[in-house]
């Protein structure tokens, strides 16, 4: 009986030991996963662990689990079999996971040297034991999170180094280019649209450079310049902030000549932390334009008009877009194009694009206004016109099931973006489905924006699912009546539900990046 005994302990052991082996792996991925996504960013992982998703991480089923199993432990009650339970129960769903929804990040060496690092320690330490095995097992598993945010903030130091390295080097560059004239782009929404648009408009005439994806930041401008910058005569640069004072840190670099506001709303307020910090931070790029600039902003949009008008009272020239200098008439938004009448002054043009839904009308009309500026005709800049293609992840179509139309608008998630995506999806005669990750980094404007979100999606569509239960309250409160439209669903279930409802006149709209894996199941 005692030799049954020994080998039932070995195989519970080799069990657990198994299970954790699975469980390390799982999570030191996800958790580099969620920082890499947050781009290293402290502040932005802080805001994430106030979410539902990031309160699950210390909060979720399991890991309550294994708080009280140390409970217990310290009240010398018995926890090996439960922890064996445990964490053999979590090894199972992370499994199932990898089949279905598995995160993980882009192994750059950065992430690579962090999930290796963690692994070898973790497995390492494992092996050590020096107190009870459950004990320990649950002790290594609590110590995994604060790890890897360690690694990361220790990488900071030479992380810092080599980004000051980076950034003087593109400050000398750019000083070897006097004439390179420097178009920057910001905003809170349109801006990457935006640069594709406008650099796509300008590359018939000019050697145009341009900042590549979502290398917007500092550091991304300045390897874009040092990587890139060579005989071209223009270079579009996308700027992105998350808090006072990044902006201004871009333009220090690039000197840019010409500036681009596209529009101000909630988006990241939780870091900016009020919308007059967002303002000013936006307004940056035209605090660093020359006396001899130009200043270009959307003139649908409340504070950049306001912004405007302070720029004019500065000496700078200023054009307004969408309600001033530069204006689209006769506005046709079909299923499969754009079709409108854009004026300068008296010169008129009728254009047509492959592009989807209104709101690429101001992306364009800010292009169209750099690029006339820039001495092109509307008839050079028509052609372009119709020839632009949406950006990636930006309502971006494919065929479906049963002949419907999937639109990939997944870049981003913000208020104004998905209430034009819902605009656009009145057009269709058959089911509309909005597939949508609820808003985060939103601060004071998170509850309001869902009501707004959740009233309309679901006055607009036969059905929303949410990805998650992130703000789920106020999206409910806001769809009112309708709220039995709204579906929390995993991603293999929301597309079976999909596939079920949608015909050849029906559409689906993804709005934010976790709802690429519902698309995934769909494509």
């Amino acid at each position: 009986m005692s030799q049954i005994l020994v080998w039932v302990l070995f195989a519970e052991k080799l069990c657990l030991f198994f299970a954790f082996f699975i469980r390390t792996i799982r999570n030191v991925l996800y958790q580099v996963f969620l920082w890499q996504i947050k781009e290293y960013r402290l502040d932005r992982f802080l805001v994430h662990l106030r979410t539902w998703q990031g309160k699950r991480l210390v909060f979720g089923p399991i890991s309550l689990a294994k708080w009280i199993l140390l409970l217990l432990f310290f009240l010398n009650l018995p926890i090996f079999l439960p922890v064996v339970a445990v964490y053999t129960c979590e090894a199972i769903l992370n499994l199932r996971e990898t089949v279905f929804s598995f995160k993980k990040p882009i192994f750059t060496f950065k992430a690579t040297a962090v999930v290796g690092v963690v692994i070898i320690v973790e497995l390492s330490l494992l092996f050590w034991q020096p107190v009870d095995l459950a004990l320990w097992i649950l002790l290594l598993d609590k110590i995994l999170s604060p790890t890897v945010a360690l690694l990361f903030v220790g990488l900071t130091i030479p992380t810092q180094i080599q980004r000051r390295k980076i950034i003087a080097r593109a400050k000398e560059i750019i000083k070897t280019h006097p004439d390179l004239l420097v178009i920057g782009i910001t905003g809170s929404y349109g801006k990457t649209s935006t640069k594709e648009f406008l650099s796509s408009i300008l590359s018939s005439k000019f050697k145009v450079l341009k900042t590549v994806g979502s290398n917007n930041t500092d550091i991304g401008v300045a390897k874009t310049i040092v990587e890139n910058l060579s005989d071209q005569e223009i270079f579009v640069c996308e700027m992105a902030a998350y808090k006072r004072g990044e902006i201004k840190a871009i333009c220090d670099i690039v000197h840019p000549k010409i500036g681009i506001i596209t529009g101000i709303n909630e988006q990241h307020l939780e870091l900016f932390g009020t919308l007059e910090n967002t303002i000013k931070t936006k307004h940056e790029l035209i605090e660093a334009l020359p006396k001899n600039g130009l200043a270009i902003f959307n003139g649908n949009n409340k504070y950049t008009r306001e912004l405007a008008e302070k720029a004019k009272k500065s000496g700078l020239k200023v054009f307004k877009y969408s309600n001033g200098d530069v204006a689209a008439r006769d506005i046709k938004v079909l299923p499969e194009k754009l079709e409108f009448e854009i004026q300068i002054g008296n010169e008129k043009q009728t254009l047509s694009t492959n592009l989807l839904g209104r709101q690429n009308v101001e992306n364009i009309l800010a292009s169209v206004a750099v690029a006339h500026h820039l001495g092109m005709s509307l008839g050079e800049i028509g052609k372009r016109i119709g020839k632009l293609t949406p950006p990636e992840m930006t309502m971006k179509p494919y065929p479906g099931p049963a002949s419907s139309t999937l639109i990939d608008d997944t870049f981003n998630a913000n208020p104004a973006g998905v209430l034009v995506a819902l605009e656009y999806a009145k057009i269709y005669k058959g089911k509309k489905i909005l597939v949508i990750q609820p808003m985060i980094e939103l601060g004071k404007a998170t509850e309001e924006a869902h009501r707004e979100v959740g009233r309309t999606s679901t006055k607009t569509c036969d059905l929303v699912i949410l990805t998650n239960k992130n703000f789920n309250q106020p999206f409910l409160a806001g769809a009112g009546k309708n709220k039995e439209k709204v579906l929390i669903l995993d991603p293999k279930t929301a597309a079976n539900k999909i596939k079920d409802m949608v015909d050849n006149e029906s559409v689906v709209i993804f709005e934010g990046k976790e709802t690429v894996h519902v698309l995934g199941h769909l494509t």
